[in-house]
Formats: C-alpha cells, structure tokens, sequence
C-alpha cells in the first residue's frame, strides 16, 4: 500500500513537471507568422540605484506579457539586446519573448485592430538628437520589430525613446501608436519623465 501511494505521487509528479516544461527555443504553434509574431515591446530599464527592468510584449494574439528582473548587479546576462545595427537574431528575440511568462491581460480585439493600423502605417523613427531631461528616471523605449529577409533577422524599429533623456521622434505616424500605448496605459508620464 505504500509503495503504491509514493509510486502514484511520484507519477503524478513527474507529469506535473513535464506539463510546465515550456520548449523557450519556439513560440507558440498558434501564431499564424513567425516573422510577424511580436507587435510591440515597451522596456524600461534603470540603473541608478540597481537594476531595475522590465519588458512587456504584445503578440499578435493580444496577449500582453512581462518580464521583471530587479538586481543590484547590472548583469545584462538575463536579456538579449539587439545589436549597434539594431538587429537582434530570431532566436534570440524568441528567448527574450518566452521570458516574459507572465500574461498580464489580453487587448481587446477592436483595440489591437488600432494598433496594427498604427504599425502598418510606421515606417521608421526620424529622431533629433538626444537631449539630457531627467536624472535618475531610467530609459523607456517603445520599439516594433520587423523581420529584414536580407539580414535573416528581425530589426528594431524605436518609435519612442524618454527618460533620463528623450529623443523627438518627428515622424508623425509614431502619433497614433503612442497615443494607443497612453490609452492602454502601458507606461505613465513618471517614466517618461514628461
């Protein structure tokens, strides 16, 4: 009778692990597009007093997720950041993405539609020069991937970059994805320092 008690829970156990066990080198069977599986990013990050960042990612599905490392070490080995090109490997962004394991809430369908009319209208940041406007406040940069055939990776795409300092994006287009972003409340004007 014993053993048959520790075998059960010992089964049941192990089913249990195997059923969380989540594969971080693929997204979800469920997205249509590989290549056009992330929407948005919005991630802050604040290295004053600590590590303080965070990351939240709307998918094609709606599902806003976050991740959150807060540290007093500045170790930058917990994500994958593109590189100087703004370039960041399939891969790479996947691990990021499957980090952020925690769903928050799902948009509505109508307001993801906003969204999308807003990315597809995007074509690219025309920034001035950054300028010094907060100490102490971090840097908040809500940003798009877009996967370059060529490069065989996916490019990020800044549509608004504020904090410590801010950068003006004057391409108009970035209006209404930012305006989705404040109606969502994704972030708050303390962040932004504004």
């Amino acid at each position: 009778m014993n053993n048959s008690i520790t075998f059960l829970f010992c089964s049941f156990l192990l089913l249990t692990l195997t059923a969380c066990n989540k594969d971080r080198n693929q997204i979800s069977t469920s997205h249509s597009n590989e290549e056009n599986f992330l929407l948005l990013e919005i991630n802050y990050e604040n290295n004053a007093w600590g590590n303080q960042f965070y990351s939240r990612f709307i998918n094609d599905e709606g599902e806003e997720k976050i991740f959150i490392h807060n540290g007093f070490q500045t170790n930058t080995d917990y994500w994958n950041r593109p590189d100087e090109m703004g370039y960041i490997s399939k891969e790479d962004l996947l691990e990021n993405y499957n980090r952020a394991d925690s769903l928050v809430r799902q948009i509505p369908t109508e307001s993801l539609t906003q969204l999308n009319n807003g990315l597809a209208g995007y074509s690219g940041p025309v920034l001035d020069p950054p300028k010094g406007f907060c100490n102490d406040f971090g840097e908040v940069n809500i940003r798009t991937y877009r996967w370059d055939q060529n490069e065989n990776a996916f490019q990020m795409v800044l549509i608004k970059t504020c904090g410590d300092y801010f950068q003006k994006n004057r391409n108009l287009e970035a209006d209404p994805i930012t305006d989705w972003v404040s109606d969502q409340q994704l972030i708050t004007e303390w962040y932004c320092c504004e």
